[in-house]
């Protein structure tokens, strides 16, 4: 047979889906040698392809284009359709140039060859309605990704870590990898782990793949990113809230991005020094650093003045000179565990009114959203200007909405807090002596502002809340004097002794 006869014959689905409606590759592969046979033809090879002409993917298209090119004993090519051929202006161009080169192009379905003026007319109509149909067919799915994203389904076809896929677009919390998902945040807020330590820890704790595998540091990074963690989806710039419900809180998540992002830099240290980064020089009010001498002595060192230099042994003894004076014994501490009681009540009925503030913002807020929406579809605001406002409002409500839910448990807490604090009254140098460098740095950062060390001893510039427990103590305590007595410059007129 001569090279007139030779031919190629090229069929396609989009899906899964066309194959069970009837127009599977061996229909049309059936369809195709079937028409070869009839005039005559060889096919000498066949391209299958399994892939939406919408996706501008097609492989198999464009390698056969170059294999006939390539070939020029080859001058047949034959489609089951002209759909099947191109269903975009840039395929059908191609088709047409392999048409204008010599390639005589047939169409198995509807029998004929596109060589006369008739037939080259109904193929050109039928590739553009074909255009068309992929055209508005494009702009419906993404109309209906759209509405799918605004009503809060996840449309992105994959599951995150942390969650259960249930139901086309709805994602459940994974009991066994959300508490995972949690301490990765938790493990990377603290600063002391890369991305590379964190996947290592996390896949000690059983964090894996789907493999079964250590998780890759993008696929770490993508996670500590994601705005889905926090009840959020992120498309193409624009943020959605989403029906699922968070792992982490935004505080959270809004730390963890202030380290990724390098604002803050986690530093090692070689030495452990109790007091680092916590003492202000007296004598020029800068940050003192910590030395060692001699490889066992560490000091507190002033580099710009140069007038301060104290050995750690020594101002741990300052310290609990200090911490003395907020011992207090057990009468006065159930004092002040009884007032705080007898001020839940006007307590509750404040928090009460900022939750009301609250849910009317938020109120306010999803108003402002939909407003916003309707401007845009009515066209009276720029796409820029839409996304924009519309991710600021998303983020906003989000974090209103976390902000009232955690609202009460936050604030029932409080009374916890306000015993943990009475059992410090009670024995602050126990708590000090027990804590380790990290902990005992953060209990007086806790007590103090800016403790001033010099060569003649420690001076702390207590707390608001310290020093007026101070004062009390200092000046007015006695068994008669409670702690809602006038106290101050006036002399005390309730409970006084006479």
């Amino acid at each position: 047979m001569n090279q007139a006869n030779k031919a190629f014959s090229y069929f396609r689905v989009s899906s899964k889906l066309q194959e069970e409606n009837g127009v599977s590759l061996e229909v049309q592969q059936l369809a195709n040698q079937r028409y070869a046979k009839e005039r005559g033809l060889e096919i000498v090879e066949e391209f299958e392809e399994v892939q939406s002409a919408s996706s501008f993917e097609r492989v198999k298209f464009y390698s056969m284009v170059k294999e006939i090119k390539k070939k020029k004993n080859v001058s047949n090519l034959i489609f089951h359709d002209v759909d099947r051929s191109a269903r975009t202006i840039k395929d059908w161009a191609i088709v047409d140039e392999l048409r204008r080169s010599g390639i005589r192009i047939h169409f198995s379905r509807e029998n004929m060859e596109m060589d006369g003026r008739g037939a080259m007319l109904t193929a050109n109509l039928k590739a553009m309605i074909a255009v068309d149909q992929i055209e508005n067919l494009r702009n419906e799915v993404r109309k209906g990704i759209q509405r799918k994203l605004e009503q809060g389904y996840d449309v992105t076809g994959q599951c995150r870590i942390g969650y259960l896929a249930k139901g086309k677009g709805i994602r459940d919390i994974d009991p066994e990898t959300a508490p995972l998902v949690r301490q990765s945040f938790e493990l990377y807020s603290t600063g002391k782990y890369s991305i590379e330590d964190l996947k290592n820890e996390m896949y000690k704790r059983g964090m894996r793949t789907k493999n079964g595998n250590v998780l890759d540091k993008n696929k770490m990074h993508d996670i500590l990113t994601s705005k889905f963690y926090i009840g959020l989806m992120e498309v193409k710039g624009k943020i959605y809230q989403g029906k699922h419900e968070p792992i982490i809180s935004v505080r959270l998540f809004d730390k963890v991005q202030d380290i990724v992002n390098d604002r803050y830099r986690p530093k090692k240290f070689k030495s452990d020094y109790r007091y680092r980064g916590l003492f202000v020089c007296g004598n020029c009010q800068k940050r003192l650093k910590p030395m060692t001498g001699k490889k066992i002595y560490k000091y507190y060192y002033c580099r710009y003045c140069k007038k301060v230099c104290v050995k750690e042994e020594v101002a741990k003894e300052w310290v609990l000179e200090q911490l003395k004076i907020i011992e207090f014994d057990d009468d006065f501490v159930s004092r002040l565990v009884e007032t705080a009681k007898s001020m839940r009540q006007s307590v509750d009925l404040e928090l009460a009114n900022r939750e009301q503030g609250l849910k009317l913002t938020l109120d306010k807020l999803e108003k402002l959203k939909s407003q916003l929406i309707d401007l845009r579809l009515e066209d009276k605001i720029a796409e820029e200007d839409f996304i924009r406002k519309n991710n600021e409002y998303a983020i906003r409500i989000n974090q209103l909405r976390e902000e009232i839910n955690n609202f009460r448990e936050d604030n029932k807490n409080r009374l916890d807090q306000l015993e943990t604090l009475t059992k410090l009254l009670k024995n602050p140098i126990l708590a000090y002596k027990m804590a380790n460098s990290e902990n005992c740095c953060k209990l007086i950062q806790s007590l103090t502002e800016r403790p001033l060390l010099t060569n003649e001893g420690l001076t702390f510039r207590w707390k608001t809340t310290f020093q007026l427990l101070i004062n009390i103590k200092k000046h007015h305590f006695n068994d008669d004097v409670f702690l809602h007595d006038p106290w101050g410059n006036r002399t005390p007129v309730a409970r006084m002794k006479t």
